[in-house]
Order: structure tokens, then sequence, then C-alpha cells
């Protein structure tokens, strides 16, 4: 019985202690659950599809990750490479982070690269107070840097200067000059600084060259002329000296197509695009040491508590085809070094062989030498060719169908009419080959060189090239439907007649490309580079061109109708008469654009910049130019019936023989405009500002200048039928001849505004005063003029007949040779009034006008007997 007890007892003690534990643990994990998620900030100095940054960007979100699977990542590009920072641009970045991240505290700030180094070191204590900063990527690091700084920790890019000169000049023991090509950006001022420490030891031994402020021609042209005895180390180069933005891809190809001379690097980007080698940093390794020390201070430690790592870990690296163009053996290179491009162990030797017409198909020839041999006809399907040389080869009309063929070195050879389709040619080297009428529907030609390549007629359905360089190739007549061209390179390349329906090529660049009538249908061109490229009469229909560089571009007969065009760059480019209808340009630059007979119907340009564009004879109907800018910009002829102008700024523009025809123009800037001969019917200007505009001869019937400010404006000859000028601002205006037949007139401003010649009749003008209005031979016959003040007026010769002027004032005013014959004049009192001339027969005053009549001037003035018989009455007294 005892024992039954205590087995209960001990049941009992053990449910308790196990409830107790569940409770616990249930606790706990609501804890954890409930826990928020890490605000993580990622802050870039450069653009994203700079390989550099994406490499660094990804090992640091991959790392964290793992630990912090529902952290909360916020990426920011400074975009530095491409947009200098400047005070301004700083000072715009700093007012957008405010704004995005207001209300936001971040538990840590990685950054990446000196820019934005340097930009948190000056704002992160007003945009992100209290959040710990790791920096990555800095080149040169000082410890004063952090003088004064809290919450700073991060990793140097202590890049291996000595080292990659000691390399190259152990493997090049007879060099006279290495050639050191730099920039002007931020990072290559950083490298300069660790030049002037490092170059003086070496100088002994060799001389130096620095080029570090050279445009892209002048680099290739001096790197052209270097002969044997001198070496290129390319430490950075993304910018110019014209300021053209080059992706590290991009400056090592502009090298190594020049150049006959090594080229050397400190940087993984440069790797696989011309440079031999050298002692090798990467951005995984900076972007993973950052994380780790993101990391720690996630998990509690104190950034300041965390020493700045001052020394990384760096790799011989090497490229398989620079060291065999140069004939630099593997034997001469450091042990352990990593090659890239490299092929395996020759499985076969058929160098100079004739294998056409055979049947290869699925066998494993990677690895061999297949240089200047023929495989003409010869089926290679599903074989792998991984790594293989093929340079100079003849695979005319090869079948080559889902071969494996990355890393290949095919440079100059002949492809022609192939059968490529499926095949992987990712990191191939076709630079010059023949591709006439090859199929690659499908092939994978990622981040290969077919550089000066002809692809005429060639198929690229559904093929990915993304990030392959194309420049200067021929694809005239290619086909490349819905063909992923991701970052491509495709300067200088014609692409005549191509066609690219739904194709990608966010990214890429099209400098000084030729897309002549290519059609390009409801393809991504977003965020490319298009200088200078040539789109004449393309059809690019429902495509999108966001936030795309297109300075300099030709577009002129192309259809760019329905097509996203926000915030893209399209100065000084020629869009004449191009399709532009339903396009949206929205925030789009177009300073100095050529738009004449351009078709922008029902487009959206809200806040575009047109200034100083040329818009002539161009349809703009029902278009919306909301807080547009088109000062300077020439209008003549165009047509804008419908169109939408609220506050957009048209000061300065050339607006003649325009149609306007029921246009909103509330708020808009049009001062100094000239819009002189247009049809303006029906149209909306509340509150726009139409300061010296030239109107003249314009037809405004029906159109709405309520609080309009028309000061100096010229309206002379215009038609203002029905037109509705309540409070607006004719001060000093031109109305010289226009027709304003039974306007209606309240609160009008018009002191000093010139109306000879103006036709009013029938007018109704109420409770106004008027200073120095001038209405010479005007028309107001049977106008209506209530509680008015005239002062300083000249109605010289003036057609008044019938007019009504009652509870009126008249001051220093001139009627003479004024017809007023039926004039009817209640309450109104007249000092210093000229009637010398006038035709007052039949005019009906009432006693108190009489009195003012009495003492006005009379001389020469015809008057009823009547008049006369109560004038003298009055005088007698």
């Amino acid at each position: 019985m005892g024992d039954k007890k205590m087995s209960l007892r001990a049941f009992i003690v053990r449910m308790t202690i196990g409830f107790i534990f569940i409770t616990i643990l249930t606790a706990s994990s609501s804890a954890i659950e409930e826990m928020p998620a890490k605000q993580i900030l990622i802050l870039a100095s450069y653009n994203p599809g700079l390989r550099w940054t994406d490499l660094q960007g990804s090992a640091i979100e991959n790392q964290l990750s793992i630990y912090y699977p529902t952290a909360d990542f916020s990426f920011e590009y400074m975009d530095t490479k491409k947009q200098a920072p400047t005070n301004a641009r700083l000072a715009e970045l700093k007012e957008l982070y405010r704004n995005r991240y207001r209300d936001r505290h971040f538990d840590v700030i990685v950054c990446s690269d000196d820019d934005a180094f340097q930009f948190l070191l000056n704002n992160r204590d007003d945009l992100f107070p209290g959040s710990p900063v790791v920096f990555c990527g800095v080149n040169f690091f000082e410890d004063k840097t952090l003088a004064g700084k809290k919450n700073f920790t991060g990793v140097v890019e202590a890049f291996d200067l000595p080292g990659t000169l000691s390399l190259m000049l152990n493997l090049h023991p007879k060099t006279k000059q290495i050639v050191v090509v730099n920039d002007r950006t931020t990072t290559g001022r950083a490298n300069r600084e660790v030049m002037n420490q490092t170059l003086p030891s070496f100088s002994t031994n060799v001389s130096f060259a620095i080029w570090d402020n050279m445009t892209v021609e002048e680099l290739q042209r001096n790197a052209s002329d270097l002969r044997e005895g001198s070496l290129i180390l390319l430490l950075n180069y993304n910018r110019d000296r014209e300021g053209r933005s080059l992706t590290h891809e991009e400056s090592t190809w502009v090298l190594r197509s020049a150049s006959k001379v090594p080229i050397y690097g400190t940087r993984d980007v440069y790797m696989g695009y011309g440079t031999v080698g050298g002692v090798i940093s990467t951005g995984p390794v900076q972007g993973g040491m950052a994380a780790d020390l993101a990391l720690r201070i996630l998990k509690g430690e104190q950034a300041d508590g965390i020493p700045v790592i001052k020394t990384c870990p760096n790799s011989y690296m090497f490229d398989m085809i620079e060291l065999r163009r140069f004939n630099i053996s593997l034997s001469s290179i450091p042990p352990n070094s990593i090659i890239v491009n490299q092929p395996f162990q020759p499985h076969s030797i058929f160098s100079g062989m004739n294998l056409s017409g055979l049947d290869l198909s699925g066998v494993n020839l990677s690895l061999s030498q297949l240089k200047n041999s023929n495989l003409e006809m010869t089926n290679l399907s599903g074989s792998s060719l991984e790594g293989v040389q093929l340079d100079d080869t003849r695979l005319s009309k090869a079948n080559l169908r889902g071969a494996i063929m990355n890393e290949v070195d095919g440079e100059g050879s002949d492809l022609s009419f192939a059968d490529l389709s499926g095949a992987n040619l990712i990191g191939s080297d076709l630079i010059g080959s023949n591709l006439t009428g090859a199929d690659l529907t499908g092939a994978d030609l990622q981040q290969s060189r077919l550089g000066g390549a002809k692809l005429v007629g060639a198929r690229l359905d559904y093929a990915n090239l993304t990030a392959t360089n194309l420049s200067d190739s021929n694809l005239t007549d290619a086909s490349l439907v819905e063909a992923q061209l991701r970052r491509a390179a495709l300067r200088n390349s014609i692409l005549a007649r191509a066609n690219l329906t739904k194709a990608s090529l966010v990214g890429a660049n099209l400098i000084n490309a030729n897309l002549n009538h290519a059609d390009l249908t409801g393809v991504d061109i977003s965020e490319a580079r298009c200088q200078g490229a040539n789109f004449v009469g393309a059809s690019i229909v429902k495509s999108r061109l966001g936030f795309t560089n297109l300075t300099s571009t030709n577009f002129s007969l192309a259809n760019l109708s329905g097509s996203y065009l926000v915030a893209s760059n399209l100065v000084d480019s020629d869009l004449s008469k191009a399709d532009l209808s339903g396009a949206n340009l929205e925030i789009a630059y177009m300073h100095r654009a050529k738009l004449n007979e351009a078709d922008l119907s029902n487009s959206n340009l809200n806040e575009a910049h047109l200034e100083d564009s040329d818009l002539s004879n161009s349809n703009l109907e029902n278009a919306d130019l909301t807080g547009a800018l088109l000062s300077g910009c020439n209008l003549t002829g165009a047509n804008l019936k419908g169109a939408r102008l609220f506050g957009t700024d048209l000061s300065q523009a050339i607006l003649k023989d325009v149609y306007l025809t029921g246009a909103s123009m509330i708020g808009a800037k049009m001062s100094w405009a000239n819009l002189s001969g247009s049809s303006l019917t029906n149209c909306q200007f509340s509150r726009a500002e139409l300061f010296g505009t030239d109107l003249s001869n314009s037809d405004l019937t029906s159109s709405d200048f309520t609080r309009a400010y028309l000061v100096r404006a010229n309206l002379s000859g215009c038609t203002l039928k029905d037109a509705r000028l309540d409070y607006a601002d004719l001060t000093g205006a031109n109305l010289r001849d226009a027709y304003l037949g039974n306007i209606r007139l309240v609160n009008v401003f018009m002191n000093n505004a010139d109306l000879s010649g103006a036709d009013l009749s029938g007018a109704y003008l109420y409770s106004m005063t008027y200073d120095g209005t001038v209405w010479r031979k005007a028309v107001l016959r049977s106008a209506s003029l209530i509680l008015m003040n005239f002062l300083d007026a000249d109605f010289t010769g003036a057609d008044l007949r019938n007019v009504r002027i009652a509870k009126t004032y008249i001051n220093n005013t001139k009627f003479s040779g004024a017809d007023l014959s039926g004039a009817i004049f209640d309450t109104t009192a007249l000092e210093n009034i000229d009637f010398e001339g006038a035709n007052l027969q039949g005019i009906k005053y009432d006693a108190v006008t009489l009195q003012f009549l009495a003492l006005s001037r009379l001389e020469g003035a015809k008057i009823s007997e009547d008049l006369h018989r109560d004038i003298e009455k009055l005088r007698s007294g």
C-alpha cells in the first residue's frame, strides 16, 4: 500500500514537472514567434547589375538569412558609378532616404564600398540614429576615419597591390613599364592613395604611367600603342573623363580589345573578360566577412567593441584564355592558383584535322583541342564540348543541338547555318565568329563573348544571352523572339530588321546600336543604355523602356505606341514623326528632343521634361501634360485638343497656330509663350500664368481665364466670345482689335490695358476700377458699365452708342470724337472730362450727371437742344 502511495505521488510529481516544462516551452515558443523580424538595411554605393555590387549584396543577404530567415531586408543603391556623388546628388539621396525611412529603425546597416561608407559617416546620426553600421569594400582606410564616430565597424578591401605587382614582374621579367589604369571616382581616388604608398618601392625596377583621366577612345588608342616590355594593371575604370559609365566587364573589354600586352587586375569582377590575373580580392569574401560582423551585432555585441578587419584573404587567380594568349606556362604561376576558363586535361587533340560529316552525337569531346579543325556538317548533337578550343574551326551546317559548349574558346570560328538549338554556350568566346543563319533557338549564351560576330539571319528565339557581349556584332534580320538579353553588351551592334518581340533587354548596353526597322513589340529595355542608338522606323509597341538612357537616340518614324518610358532619358533624341500615342512618358527627360510631327495623343507626360524641345506639328490630343516642363519648347502648329496641362510650364514656348480646343491649362505657366494665331476654344486657363504671352489673333471662344495672370499679355486681334475672365489680371495687356462682344467683366484687373479698336458691344462691366486703360476707337455699343471707376482713360473715337453708364465715376478721361449718341448716364460723376468733338445727341441723363456735364469740356461736341438748354440753365444758375 505504501509503495502504491509512493508511486502515485511520484507520478503526480512527474506530471506536474512535465506540465510546467511544457508550459515553459510553449511560452518560449510564443515569445520566439512574437519576436519582431530583424530590420536590416543594405546600402550599396553602386547600381544593381554591377557584378561587384551584386556579389557582395548576395553574400550578405544569404549569410544573414541562414540565421534570421524572417529578417526584413531593405536595399538601396546610390548609383554613384553612373551619377557622380556631387553635393546636390548626395543631398537628394539624403532627402529620399529621410522620407522613405522616417519611421524605420534598423537593427544593423551594412554598406558596401566607399561612397556609401562616406555617406553614412556624414549622415547616419541624422537619418538612422542609433543604428550600428558595418562597412565593406572600403579601399583606403585609416583609424582616424572613425574618430568621434560611434557604432561603426567593418571590413577594409585591402587588395594586395604589392603582391600583384610582384607577380607581374615575376611572370614578365623583361618589363620596363607598367601602365596603371584608374579613374577619378571615389574608388579611384582611394586607389590613388594606395598607389602613393606602394609604387615608390617598385620604381627602381620599372617605370609607372598612371592613366586616370582618359576617355574610352583615348584609353583604347593609347593601349593599342603599347608594345612588348609594357604591362597594364587595371585598378578601376567605371567612369571616363567625359562622364560615361562602364561596368567592370566593359572596362576590361575596352582594354582587352585594344591591347596587345597583358592586362592584370586586383578584383574578381575583371576575371574572364580579358585580364590575365593577379592577387584577387572577391566580392563574396568581402560580403561574407561583413555579414559575420553584422551577425555578431544582431546577437548583442556592440559595433564599437568589434575591431575593423584590415586584412582579407586574397587568392591568385588567372584566366586560361589569357594565359594561352600570352604563352604563360601553368608551371610558372603560383601553386594552388584558381584558374577560370580552364579546360580540363585534353581528352583528344584534333587541331587542324578534318572531321567533317562524322556522327559524333553524344560523345564527350570536352577538354579537346579542335583549333583549325574541319567539322562542317558533323553531327555533334548532345555532345560535351565544354572548354574546347575551337578557334578558327569550321563548323558550318554542323549539328550541335543540345551540345554542352560552355567556356568554349571559339574566336573566329565558322558556325554559319549550324544547328545550336538548346546548346549550352555559357561563358563562351565566339569573338569574330560567323553565325550567319545559325539556329540558336533556346540556346544558353549567358556571359558569352560574341563581339564582332556575324549573326545575320540567325535564329535566337528564347535564347538566354544574359550579360553576353555582342558589341560590334551584326544581327541583321536575326530573330530573337522572347530572348533574354539582360545586361547584354550590344554596343555598336547592327540589329536592322531584327525581330526582338517580347525580348528582355533590361540593363543592356545598346550604345550606338543600329535597330533600324527592328520589331521590338513588347520588349523590355528598362534601365538599358541606348545613347546614340538608331531605332528609325522600329516597332516598339507596348514595350517597357522605363529608366532607360536614350540620350541622342534616333526614334524617327518609330512606333512606340502604348510603351512605358517612365523616367527615361531622351535628351537630344530624335522622335520626329514617331508614334507615341498612349505611351507613358511620366517624368521622362526630353530636353531638346525632336518631336516634330510626332503622335503623342493620349500619352502620359506628367512632369516630363521637354524644355527647348521641338514639338512643332505634333499631335498631343488628349495628352496628359500635368506638371510637365515645356519652357522654350516649339509647339508651332501642334494639336493639343483636349490635352491636360495642369501646372504645365510653357514659359517662353512657341505655340503659334496651335490647336488647343478643349485643353485644360489650369495653373499652367505660359509666361512669354507664343500662341499667336492658335485655336484655343473651350480651353481652361484658370489660374494660368500668361505674363507677356503672345495670344494675338487666336480664337479663345468660350475659354475660361478665371483668376488667370495675363499681365502684359498680347491678345490683339483675339476672339474672346463667351470667354470667362472673372478675377483675371490683364494689367498692361494688349487687347487691340480683340473681339469681346457681350463679354461679362466682373472683378477683372485691366489697369493700363490697351483695348483700342476692340469690340465690346453688348458687354457688361461691373464694379471695377480701371486706371490708364486705352479704349481708342473701341466698340462698346449697348454695353453696360455699372459701378465702374475710369481713371485717366482714353475713349477717343470710341463707339459708345446706346451705352449705359450707371453709378460710375469717370475722372480725367478723353471722349473726344467718341459717339455717345443714345447713351444713358445714370448717377454718373464726370470730373475733368474731355468731350471735344464727341456726339452726345440723344443722351439720357439725370440731375447728378447734368451737373458734371456742365463742368466738362464740350467744344465742338454735338449735343441736343434739350441738353444745351439744361446746361445753360444750370450755368446761369
